[in-house]
């Protein structure tokens, strides 16, 4: 999904107060605007808000009860006289959060406190490239990340990410993982991130051919960089439906999977995704682990942690596949924050339950 965002500036005498909570009521007023029809919030979430706002003498103001929400993470949709809408943050407000179609703007709600590991300092580290070409899927690359002190002959284990750029740069993974690593709480290890490539969608739907060469892939970097123990996958969205597919044809390609927010899409919780191109692959894979015609399913799925935001459209899915999974005797837990469909939900979700997970994977 993509926005075209507006450009817009809030006079120096015209700043309306930030985003607050006022007699128990979330406050949001925007400066400006002034040749705007309308002025509309947009979130990635699922939750009843109030989403118009009114026109006032200093600009746009929206009130409405505080949403059962740790943080808001938000846009704009400003429609101006043509009819024309365009979408970016909200100008009145400074808290900006990168997301991989820009920067939205964001509130914490009453509560919320960013995770720990933020503020410390990780260990040194450094990061190296690997690729193939003229796979079955096009080019794989990744970037690996490793203790400074280690060398590729050191026996690591490692944490192998689809999306892996995106989940180090906008859910702090590499910083996560060298910030535990410091505090004794992870052991040394390496971080893969794969990248998804230029067909993302196509690879990660269920797609055959991206799990038997994630097998491959795995194989090489495994020896490439000494590893000897088996990876933990992580995946958000449809990168954590490709390492559930992966794991599900290939038993024991994962010792464990933190599954964050998987598209796990079904004709009953998701009908407003009829249209994406990989639908009925998405959607056949997901009946083949949710059906009771086989209440055992593959052997060596491993440890899961199935992790997800409570005001997403993706939490209905997600517990049905954690349900699903429990009931085929597969070690899974659940791990949910208050918050969206974005980078900073998952990044809030690392620790602590990939933290335990690693722990009950690797001991």
């Amino acid at each position: 999904m993509g926005h075209v965002f507006y450009a817009a500036r809030v006079p120096p005498r015209r700043r309306a107060a930030l985003p607050h909570i006022e007699n128990g009521r979330l406050v949001l007023r925007v400066a400006g605007l002034e040749h705007a029809e309308r002025v509309s919030l947009w979130t990635h979430l699922t939750l009843p808000l109030e989403r118009e706002f009114a026109r006032v003498d200093d600009g746009w103001l929206l009130e409405q009860r505080v949403p059962d929400l740790d943080r808001l993470e938000y846009l704009l949709e400003v429609t101006d006289g043509d009819g024309h809408t365009a979408m970016g943050p909200d100008p009145s407000n400074p808290r900006r959060v990168p997301t991989a179609f820009g920067d939205h703007s964001w509130v914490p709600l009453p509560g919320y406190h960013q995770p720990s590991w933020l503020t410390v300092r990780g260990v040194p580290h450094h990061h190296e490239w690997w690729g193939m070409s003229d796979t079955p899927i096009g080019d794989v690359e990744a970037q690996v990340w490793s203790p400074a002190d280690s060398a590729p002959g050191d026996d690591l284990p490692m944490l192998v990410a689809h999306d892996g750029p995106e989940m180090a740069a906008l859910a702090g993974l590499t910083q996560y993982a060298g910030a535990l690593i410091a505090r004794g709480r992870l052991p040394r290890l390496r971080v893969v991130l794969l990248a998804p490539g230029h067909e993302r969608d196509g690879r990660y739907s269920a797609n055959d051919a991206y799990a038997d060469q994630l097998v491959r892939t795995i194989e090489i970097l495994s020896q490439r960089w000494h590893s000897s123990a088996p990876p933990i996958a992580l995946g958000a969205s449809l990168g954590g439906l490709a390492a559930l597919h992966a794991q599900w044809r290939h038993p024991g390609l994962f010792g464990g999977m933190w599954l964050a927010s998987g598209s796990y899409f079904t004709p009953g919780t998701d009908p407003h995704m009829h249209d994406f191109a990989h639908w009925d692959r998405i959607t056949g894979f997901t009946a083949a682990v949710t059906g009771r015609r086989d209440e055992t399913g593959p052997v060596g799925l491993g440890e899961i942690a199935v992790v997800c935001g409570t005001g997403e459209e993706n939490l209905a899915n997600n517990a049905l596949v954690l349900e699903s999974l429990r009931r085929r005797g597969v070690p899974a837990t659940w791990g949910c924050v208050r918050d969206g469909h974005n980078y900073s939900c998952w990044r809030d979700l690392l620790d602590p339950h990939l933290t335990e997970l690693v722990h009950r994977t690797w001991g």
